[in-house]
């Protein structure tokens, strides 16, 4: 074999290897608290200059994807955190439709829904990140 198709050889399993992304990627979880009580439900955006990723809070538990990956691309990202969206349900008297919150939203203080305002920032590094968030103040 020469050189040349060692070389080529090599190249392609060192590609293979590292993967899409490879070390320019990492992934985060964390939990999601309002003062000190998990949050039932909702969601964490990450936005960068260049993505964002929605992780969904479960029992004050969350893990980002994007773009159906684990893995997010490198950099910082301004956070925010909502509440579930409200749900139709239909209401028996009146026979109409109306949005019901299944949560408490009084648990996620309007500063923290926008990325703004909410003063959370994360880095992602290569690896598994973990990113926890204690929301506090005015309800």
């Amino acid at each position: 074999m020469s050189n040349r198709n060692f070389l080529l050889i090599l190249s392609v399993v060192c590609l293979a290897c590292i993967g899409c992304g490879g070390g320019n990627s990492g992934s985060v979880s964390g939990t999601a608290e309002y003062e000190g009580k998990p949050l039932p439900g909702g969601r964490v955006v990450f936005e960068s200059k260049t993505s964002t990723c929605v992780a969904k809070i479960e029992n004050g538990k969350f893990e980002a994807k994007y773009k159906g990956s684990k893995s997010l691309p490198m950099g910082t990202y301004k956070v925010s955190v909502w509440p579930p969206a409200p749900e139709p349900k239909m209401n028996p008297k009146t026979m109409k439709l109306e949005t019901v919150s299944s949560v408490d939203t009084s648990l996620y203080p309007k500063k923290y829904q926008s990325k703004l305002t909410s003063g959370l920032e994360f880095t992602l590094v290569p690896g598994s990140n973990v990113f926890d968030i204690e929301l506090s103040g005015k309800k």
